[in-house]
């Protein structure tokens, strides 16, 4: 009886060492080498080796982040790398965050870093309707130039330079089209916050700051506001 039950303990521990540590599958299946996913979608990460410890980390928290547990976030467009560590070896997967919406679902504003009124006008395409001195509280020492857009989304594009800089830039759009411009912020920019019905988003790479205000007035429009940090 004890050499049978030694014999069993012995089995045991030796499948359990096998199991830990000499085991040679992968540490994920082959259909989550390469995921793909949306701006915003979640993904459940599953391990083969349920009984060890294990973590994760993404090589680009800005476009993939994942919790502990292995819930996958797409925040922004772009690959990242997720690696699974556990005590004995090491795993990676790829993951692409693709874009709901193209790049040309609406033209961008120029707003790099240090653009001049010049550096604006010289690589616009749009049509300017109006320039002007600003007054008054809201545009006071600004320089407004307004462009006229031949997207029916949008109503007006209005550059604001301070200091001969752009400053801002606003699009007034249809309200038909915010839903859809939350998205395809949302997939380009990370959600920061929303303070008195206003949406913010950063784009870390960039330097920029977006904002959508939702719609308050009652001409049906909302404005989107791209800041030079």
């Amino acid at each position: 009886m004890k050499k049978l039950l030694f014999l069993t303990l012995t089995l045991a521990a030796l499948f359990s060492c096998k199991d830990s540590k000499d085991d040679d599958s992968p540490l994920v299946d082959d259909k989550d080498r390469n995921i793909e996913l949306n701006a915003g979608d979640t993904y459940d990460l599953k391990i083969n080796h349920g009984k060890v410890w294990y973590k994760f980390r993404s090589d680009n928290d800005y476009i993939v982040s994942v919790e502990p547990t292995g819930e996958i976030t797409a925040n922004t467009i772009g690959e990242a790398t997720i690696t699974i560590t556990t005590a004995n070896k090491e795993d990676a997967i790829k993951v692409t965050v693709k874009a709901k919406y193209s790049d040309n679902y609406i033209t961008l504003p120029i707003i790099e870093r240090n653009s001049t009124l010049e550096d604006v006008k010289a690589k616009e395409t749009r049509s300017i309707i109006d320039e002007y001195e600003g007054i008054g509280e809201e545009e006071g020492g600004r320089y407004i130039v307004i462009y006229e857009d031949s997207d029916a989304k949008v109503k007006e594009v209005k550059y604001t330079f301070l200091s001969n800089v752009v400053n801002k830039v606003t699009y007034t759009m249809d309200i038909e089209y915010q839903e859809n411009m939350l998205d395809y912020i949302g997939e380009r920019y990370i959600y920061e916050r929303v303070n008195s019905g206003v949406n913010y988003y950063v784009n870390v790479r960039e330097a920029e700051v977006v904002s959508v205000q939702r719609n308050d007035r009652f001409d049906g429009t909302f404005d989107v506001v791209f800041y030079n940090k």
